[in-house]
Formats: C-alpha cells, structure tokens, sequence
C-alpha cells in the first residue's frame, strides 16, 4: 500500500494539473465536475455580467469572477490532499495513466483555452500603461481594463470621437499603443498651436491653467466629452491631416509628449484593439485614488 504523503502529493500534484482532476482521482466525480466548472466559467460568466451592469460594476464583477476561479482552485487542491487517504482502495485499483492525459488535454485544448481566447480577443483584456503620453488622464503605471465587445457580431457599437484606444503600432506589430481619438473616417484634423479643429471646428478650450513649463487645457470634444490635455508652452504647432476612409486620428492627451498621428499617420480602424474602460489598479503617485476611475462616461 502506498504511504499516505506519496497519496496526498499525486493528489495534490493532479489539482495543480488539472483544477477539479484531484477530485477525478478519489472518485469524486461530482466534485470534481463542480470544482473545475467553478474555475473554467466563473470569469467568464462575470465578464459577461459586467456589460449588463452599470459601469461602476465592471472591475467588481470581473474580480469576483478572477477570486471564484482562484478560490475554485485553492479548494480543489485542499480537498483533493484532504480527502486522498480515504480513497486508499480507490488508490489501489488501477487508474488508467492514459485517462490522466486524455483528461487534461480535453480541459485545456476544448475547455480552457478557447475559453481565455474568447474573453481575451472578445471581451475584454487587461494593459499596463508605460509611459506618460496619456497624462493627465492615464499615468504611467496604471492598469486599465480595455473592452473588446465593441467590435464583436452583435455588439453594434463603434468607435466615437474622445475613445480612448488601444491599437497596434503601425512601425511594430508586436506592440500596442493607447491615444484618444480626435478625427473620423472622411474628417480633416489641424492643429494651430494650442487649438485643434475638425472640419475647420475648433475644439473647446476651458480654464486654460499655467503649471511650470506645461499648460493644462481644460477640452470639451466636438462629441461633448470632457477630458484634460498637456500643452508645453511657448511652442509653436501646425499639422493638417485628412483621415482617409476606414481610418481615425488619434492623439495623445500629453500633447507634446506623444507619439501619435502626427508623426505615424491615421490609424487603420482593423488595427483598433479595443476600447479603454476603467482603471482597476495603478502603481501611479496617488494611484490608490486612481482605482475604479471610469475612463469612459458617455457610453
């Protein structure tokens, strides 16, 4: 008869391999069902809440699905070790090794993995913000949450003039930025020092404020959004863009520290990788204060 440590380890090493596999293990099948079913659907499930829900539910509802499935998990593995030796005759009677694999493949390959493709292509996907060309409203050191379903079969939403997006980098596939769009398909976008004007429209300016070497510009969008930008002062600007079909204009909220339409052109809208929602955590000065900031509040 095995000894009871080398019981407890398989069984505890299987819950690791499988969430809900330990309990497959001591014949409880039931559980098992329960346990992996808890840690496969539970994110899942509670993103999809979190667009029925009002905004300020996102980032709750998408941590309490995140704690069920790592809970699920931590359970399964106490259970497992907990429930192991009193499955000693279970232990004894052969258990097929190829079961294990079979098992495991069919969790990951069917289950699991088309599971975090579809939240992450789909719904919605967590990114970490590097640096500063989005300040004031996004810091470097905050983590947002960025909708997907915008885009998806069904979801009949599109981007809007004051989105912020995340889109691939047109000089590097493998790299994402995040800028604010400014101009649509058919616009044209000109800056004249501090004033940006669609169609020959001046965006409006508020509250212009002095801080040191940059100019905080209050703005209200040509779409009624309100947001804050960073303007160095004492610079002269020209720029004129016209925004080809199929293409948006983007630029960054620090203005004269971005690197955005005006140096790499419009932004094909098939490059658009979603919609920035929501600031769930922020390694920012102040970011505490930063967490559960809604970054879109008209929609």
């Amino acid at each position: 008869m095995k000894t009871k440590s080398k019981i407890k380890l398989r069984s505890l090493m299987a819950g690791l391999l499988l969430p809900g596999l330990g309990q497959v293990r001591n014949r409880q099948y039931g559980k098992a069902v329960t346990v992996f079913s808890l840690f496969a659907f539970s994110l899942p499930a509670f993103t999809l809440l979190s667009y029925k829900l009002p905004h300020i539910f996102m980032s709750p509802a998408i941590a309490s699905g995140a704690l069920i499935s790592v809970g699920s998990l931590i359970f399964g593995l106490y259970d497992s070790v907990k429930n192991s030796t009193r499955y000693i005759e279970s232990e004894n009677r052969h258990f097929p090794i190829w079961l294990f694999f079979i098992i495991v493949a069919v969790g990951y390959l069917v289950i699991l993995n088309p599971l975090r493709n579809y939240i992450q292509h789909n719904l919605v996907e967590a990114f970490y913000i590097p640096s500063k060309s989005m300040e004031p409203n996004l810091q470097a050191g905050d983590y947002i949450f960025v909708d997907k379903h915008y885009n998806t079969p069904g979801a009949q939403q599109e981007i809007k003039r004051g989105d912020i997006v995340v889109f691939i980098n047109p000089d590097n596939r493998n790299q994402f930025y995040i800028k604010r769009v400014i101009g649509l398909p058919g616009e044209t976008v000109t800056i004249n020092n501090t004033t940006v004007s669609v169609d020959g429209k001046p965006i409006t300016h508020f509250g212009l404020k002095n801080n040191e070497a940059q100019t905080l510009t209050e703005e209200i969008s040509l779409s009624g959004r309100k947001y804050s930008v960073l303007w160095k002062s004492n610079k002269n600007r020209t720029w004129v863009q016209k925004i080809p079909s199929g293409h948006i204009a983007v630029l960054g909220d620090n203005r004269d520290d971005a690197k955005d339409s005006r140096l790499f052109g419009p932004i094909p809208l098939q490059n658009v990788i979603g919609i920035a929602k929501q600031i769930w955590f922020s390694k920012a000065v102040n970011g505490t204060q930063r967490i559960g900031t809604w970054l879109d509040p008209n929609r």
